[in-house]
């Protein structure tokens, strides 16, 4: 499989599981519920990870890895903050930077 096609196969996966989720599940209340799905997922990753690895089953784990990332992307927009972090940055004339103590800063 060309390199292509690997990078884009992961966001289709992630797509993918994110429109399942959104037709089973209502969206998510609250960051406490997220973050309680979100852990959840990474558990059932981590319990992949604790396995010999001769004995880890790499498509569970990549599956759990689809969910994780889905979950994420779906608190982050269910919640509302993709919304609120591009309104802000389409009002400022330069393109914001993240420090490392998580406040936002102009770029220089």
């Amino acid at each position: 499989m060309s390199e292509k096609k690997i990078e884009t196969l992961f966001p289709n996966l992630v797509a993918a599981e994110l429109i399942s989720a959104r037709s089973k599940n209502a969206p998510f209340n609250s960051a406490h519920e997220a973050y309680s799905i979100i852990l959840e997922e990474i558990d059932e990753f981590w319990d992949e990870v604790k396995k010999k690895r001769a004995e880890r089953d790499r498509t569970t784990m990549l599956l759990e890895l689809i969910q994780i990332a889905a979950m994420a992307q779906r608190a982050a927009e269910d919640l509302g903050f993709v919304v609120q972090c591009t309104e802000r940055r389409l009002r400022r004339s330069k393109p914001l930077a993240i420090s490392s103590n998580n406040d936002e800063r102009e770029t220089p």
